[in-house]
């Protein structure tokens, strides 16, 4: 048996703030790019053998984003057909207003964070007043998509099945808006009953990562924090999220161009 050089590092190893240690010290909020991303110099698939199948992929949707259109013109001579152009005229304008919609009922949320963030040294009858307000608002969403996609469910799929995804993602947000604020919410309270300055710890382990220090609770509950949040394409909530260093324009051109052609398939 070895001697243990650090008894304090053992007997507090298996504690959740040397758990998160050793989380930031691999580096894990620092931006990473996705095992499928082709465009990445560091891509997995360019490692594998299912690059050219992913290659022949893309030259089926390219071709498909070209011929098709230029066959239907030749055709006749036009090159959507004038379903397709309906369908969108009729629904883009409804999806948008119901993706408005959304995000402005997840606010909601954010509402409630913030009388939370104030109250969080007060009566704790009047934050647990509050979670049950926050739950309730989660599940009041179900419901009210509920009766819009039964109401137009007949007249128009499509409408519906957005409505039915945009409430499950925007449920997914603000569930996950509220707990982990009510996780950094007790951290804040266990500083301060500690005696600590608050957030102190949590902002020198985010100083580890490349991109700079965390945001302590409640500095975080901002309205620019929480509508970045609703536009990032995450379901999970952080204080901080991994940014890569600059845009990537062969990467967005890349997969709009593979959402334009699946709308030719």
């Amino acid at each position: 048996m070895g001697d243990v050089s650090d008894p304090h590092e053992l007997s507090e190893s298996g504690s959740e703030h040397e758990i998160e240690r050793r989380v930031l010290a691999a580096d894990i909020l620092s931006a990473k790019s996705s095992l499928l991303d082709l465009f990445a110099p560091d891509s997995w698939l360019k490692k594998t053998n299912f690059e050219g199948i992913f290659n022949l992929l893309v030259i089926i949707f390219t071709f498909a984003l070209i011929l098709t259109p230029l066959l239907a013109y030749l055709e006749t001579g036009r090159i959507f057909d004038d379903s397709f152009t309906n369908k969108i005229a009729l629904n883009v304008p409804k999806m948008l207003a119901a993706a408005t919609c959304f995000f402005l009922y997840s606010f909601t949320a954010f509402v409630v964070q913030k009388v939370m963030a104030k109250q969080v040294e007060a009566n704790t009858w009047a934050i647990k007043i509050l979670v049950f307000i926050s739950l309730t608002l989660e599940g009041l969403l179900f419901i009210i998509s509920w009766l819009v996609i039964r109401k137009v469910a007949n007249d128009n799929l499509t409408l519906s099945l957005f409505i039915s995804i945009s409430c499950q993602v925007t449920f997914y947000k603000m569930h996950s808006y509220f707990c982990t604020n009510l996780h950094l919410q007790s951290r804040y309270l266990e500083s301060i009953r500690q005696g600590q300055e608050a957030c102190r710890e949590v902002s020198a382990t985010r100083q580890a990562t490349r991109k700079g220090s965390g945001v302590c609770y409640p500095a975080n509950v901002t309205v620019k924090d929480f509508a970045l949040f609703m536009l990032t394409p995450s379901v999970v909530y952080e204080p901080k999220f991994p940014r890569t260093s600059s845009f990537r324009p062969l990467y967005f051109l890349g997969h709009l161009s593979m959402i334009l052609a699946n709308l030719f398939l």
